[in-house]
Parts: C-alpha cells; sequence; structure tokens
C-alpha cells in the first residue's frame, strides 16, 4: 500500500536522484526502481540485493545465487501489470544496449537510470514489462 503523500515524496525521490551518477550496486537502474518502490510503500523490495554486486558481473551472479532471471526481480512483491494501464511509481523493465534496464513510470514517460547518462526519459509503450507497486 503507498503511503500517504507519496506523489509528493516520490517528485522529491526524482528530483534528487537527477543529480546522482551512476554506481553499480548503489544508484544504477535497480536501486533506482527499488528505491522510488521503497520510498511510495515503505517496503524494501530489494533489501537483500543491497551492498550485494558492484558491476554487472556480480549483478549478473546475484541473480543466479537468489535462483531468479533478471525480470524476476520484482515478482516476488508485485504483480506484473499491463502496459497501457502502468501508473505513477510502477516500475518498468526494458531491454536496452547493456540487457534488462529497469525504470519507473513518472508523469506518463518511463524513466531509467542509465550508465553514462543519468535519467533518461522514454515513452511508456517502449517497455516490455510493468509492475503495480502497491
Amino acid at each position: 500500500m503507498r503511503i500517504q503523500r507519496w506523489e509528493k515524496i516520490l517528485a522529491e525521490y526524482i528530483e534528487n536522484e537527477a543529480q546522482i551518477p551512476f554506481e553499480w550496486g548503489v544508484s544504477d537502474c535497480l536501486m533506482f526502481a527499488g528505491n522510488a518502490a521503497y520510498v511510495i510503500t515503505g517496503h524494501d523490495p530489494i533489501a537483500e540485493a543491497r551492498g550485494q554486486y558492484h558491476d554487472l558481473r556480480t549483478a549478473a551472479e546475484l541473480s543466479a545465487n537468489l535462483g531468479i532471471k533478471t525480470e524476476e526481480i520484482f515478482d516476488r512483491f508485485y504483480e506484473r501489470g499491463q502496459i497501457p494501464y502502468a501508473r505513477r511509481g510502477d516500475i518498468v523493465l526494458k531491454n536496452h544496449n547493456n540487457g534488462a534496464t529497469f525504470g519507473i513510470v513518472y508523469n506518463g514517460k518511463a524513466v531509467f537510470r542509465l550508465e553514462g547518462l543519468g535519467l533518461v526519459y522514454e515513452p511508456l509503450r517502449s517497455v516490455g514489462m510493468t509492475w503495480r507497486v502497491e
């Protein structure tokens, strides 16, 4: 369940995140999406991933150690939704150059944190999956 004033909290989160550079295991796409879910629900869906990886290779190893595919990480906490019905704060997934990239829905766009680019806003129709953050 989303906490009171989640819209304002999410807006502040996005504003702050725009200033933070990409860093594996700290401020990458998984942390960006998971932290967004955390600030609007108070539940941390990526607690077991925190501090457990520091590059693409160790991120893949973590996924394997957890016994899940990257695209299944949020399945344990949220239901998958239909892309046309994704709403602000929902988590999305898209395949980018380096593989799967998590993001969130914000103001009708999919927002991703990409290495070397920071926060990138893309059309929602460009995503492949979405999870209802509730």
